[in-house]
């Protein structure tokens, strides 16, 4: 037996100092705090490519459209568009503006969305979602029958404009800079959109999932409904599958086995570190009690 050998690897490690930290250390006088946006934290974008330009999701009486608006491009997924939303609303809200610079170099822009490898391959991979997500249109639409309330917004581009880093190959130290840095300039709808509603999130907590879109969404949807949960909230499996379920089919139960069992391991794992009060007792359905949100004390 080798004496030498770590009794947990360097990941586990890093993951248990975070959930310490975490507890110990609000996010405000750690200053750690980020923002995410409502119609973002209720649904989300796919977790895998799909082969259509239209993605559509539902979170109850509310329905979130994505939409592919130039011919050939596909729509935008997994864990790079949820942390280049999060990374720009941050700095829409701290910064109340609506140009916001991107970097002078792409390295720059990777690290401040949290990433850590600059390989050839990722470097193509973030740019290719990025002009994904500059060539979509997201709309939102709330239709409550019961209360005869209908409202929305029709997708459209949240983007003005915007500007890229022209070079697809850099120096050694990937520091090769442009002529002019990177923005991207936001729409006023979006702008509003942003300033009206931010969510405070924890960023530690993000960096803890930056690998994996699904306990991404679960996170910033449980702080989310938090805000507002002030007696048990019980929710069926067969609803949260609609709403993060990807393209299982609701009415498969084979499928809603798997997802059932898919989004328990996530939203344990969530729960690890953000720890709200969620009873999942039982096999039809989870239960939200009343808890602290993920940032307190702003």
């Amino acid at each position: 037996m080798d004496s030498k050998k770590p009794l947990i690897s360097k990941r586990k490690a890093k993951k248990v100092d975070a959930i310490v930290d975490i507890s110990q250390t609000p996010a405000h006088i750690a200053r750690t705090i980020g923002y995410t946006a409502k119609s973002l934290a209720i649904a989300n974008l796919p977790y895998h490519d799909i082969d259509r330009d239209r993605w559509e999701r539902k979170n109850g009486n509310y329905t979130f459209v994505v939409v592919a608006l130039k011919e050939g491009t596909k729509i935008p997924f997994g864990v790079i568009p949820r942390l280049f939303f999060i990374w720009l609303i941050t700095e829409i809200t701290k910064t109340k503006n609506k140009e916001i610079i991107l970097g002078d170099y792409f390295n720059e822009f990777l690290k401040k969305i949290g990433y850590t490898n600059f390989g050839g391959k990722e470097r193509a991979r973030v740019r290719e979602q990025l002009l994904r997500l500059f060539s979509c249109a997201i709309g939102t639409y709330y239709d409550d029958e019961a209360r005869k309330i209908a409202a929305g917004s029709p997708p459209e581009s949240f983007v003005q404009t915007y500007s890229l880093w022209t070079k697809d190959k850099s120096s050694d130290d990937g520091q090769q800079q442009e002529l002019f840095p990177a923005k991207i300039v936001v729409k006023q709808s979006f702008f509003e959109e942003v300033m009206k509603t931010p969510i405070p999130i924890d960023m530690r907590i993000v960096e803890t999932f930056k690998n994996s879109a699904l306990k991404l969404d679960i996170y910033l949807w449980l702080t989310y409904r938090m805000f507002s949960v002030t007696r048990p909230q019980h929710i069926k499996y067969e609803d949260l599958m609609v709403q993060f379920g990807g393209d299982y089919d609701a009415n498969n139960k084979r499928s809603l086995d798997t997802f059932r069992t898919k989004f328990r391991n996530a939203l344990k794992e969530v729960l690890k570190v953000y720890q709200a009060n969620v009873d999942l007792l039982s096999p039809e359905k989870i239960v939200l009690l009343k808890s602290d949100t993920s940032v307190q004390n702003l």
